[in-house]
């Protein structure tokens, strides 16, 4: 017999519990945060330089070159920097210091921004940590304010098969037997 109609009701009830998921999100009142510090290759910025000229900023938070998954979703964000950019700024924050970030993101081409927090100030501030108080990988979203006034509005952990490494989801179905 096939399973066919349970996976599609399991897809279902999936994709509803990801739109309760994103109403969630936007119910959840917005919490300010200060203007954070991060090491670049040229210099150094404060959070609100990672905005550009836009209001809006999506951080991905990158356990470093230790973290497999993280790899995975950085490669892939290249496919996606324009659209991201369209919307807001947009920048990926590594754990690792800047000798190591540095030589990994010009061997990806990566075309966005990479940062160093070695801190962890931003991870802390997005609730990114796990339960050793070590980085855990992640996405994090702001809004700034005409004042300049930062607010963190959303924030979602990387978990093998959340949905932000394509890559994981299909080589799931490709390893089902």
């Amino acid at each position: 017999m096939s399973s066919a109609p349970n996976i599609e009701s399991l897809e279902g009830q999936i994709l509803n519990i990801e739109d309760h998921l994103t109403g969630l999100h936007r119910a959840d009142p917005p919490q300010p945060v200060g203007d954070l510090s991060f090491r670049g290759e040229s210099r150094d910025y404060r959070l609100s330089d990672l905005f550009g000229r836009k209001s809006d900023l999506i951080l991905f938070h990158s356990r470093g070159v230790s973290c497999g998954f993280c790899a995975q979703v950085a490669e892939g964000l290249n496919l996606i920097v324009p659209d991201l950019e369209r919307h807001g700024g947009f920048a990926l924050v590594s754990s690792d210091p800047l000798d190591l970030l540095i030589p990994v993101a010009r061997f990806q081409r990566w075309r966005f921004r990479a940062v160093s927090d070695p801190t962890h100030q931003s991870f802390t501030v997005a609730g990114l940590l796990n339960s050793n108080g070590e980085p855990a990988p992640g996405v994090s979203a702001y809004k700034k304010a005409s004042d300049g006034s930062v607010v963190q509005v959303a924030t979602a952990r990387f978990e093998a098969g959340s949905g932000f490494s394509q890559v994981w989801r299909s080589l799931d179905l490709l390893l089902a037997h």
